[in-house]
């Protein structure tokens, strides 16, 4: 048995056996478990309420002032930098953190409003609120960060 799910996310189909890829579906990407995954690339969730679409995303080590999060034609994307320590007293003997860029596109279509996009960072965590759209919606919005 399957099940049919529409969102400005995309169509969805989900089968009793496939149910935990979601996002595998809804973003179109084969999105591998643990440590395969590409760490340039950051993880979302998203959850439904009756008036918005929630997506959260970790952006560890990156600070508010290096978000940048913007919707045109279509797709929302967010790009960040973690910034690594500057060490002038030593050298590394390892360094696993995640420093550099991050990159995610996400196509919410056109059946979003952008102008009712807003945004949180609290603890690494990104959270984009997406107001359900209750009427026309314009092409292109830089989103602050609160």
């Amino acid at each position: 048995m399957s099940q049919r799910i529409s969102s400005p996310f995309g169509t969805v189909m989900l089968s009793e056996s496939h149910h935990e890829n979601v996002l595998e579906r809804v973003f179109g990407e084969d999105i591998p478990e643990g440590p395969a995954r590409n760490p340039r690339v950051p993880a979302v969730d998203v959850y439904e309420t009756a008036e918005a679409y929630i997506l959260l995303m970790d952006l560890p080590g990156v600070r508010k002032d290096d978000i940048d999060v913007k919707y045109s034609d279509g797709t929302l994307s967010i790009s960040a930098e973690a910034k690594g320590l500057q060490r002038d007293d030593g050298h590394w003997i390892m360094h696993e953190r995640r420093v550099g860029r991050y990159v995610r596109g996400v196509n919410l279509g056109r059946s979003v409003d952008p102008s009712s996009i807003s945004a949180e960072f609290t603890d690494g965590i990104l959270e984009l609120t997406i107001r359900k759209p209750s009427g026309e919606a314009t092409e292109a919005v830089d989103i602050a960060i609160g």
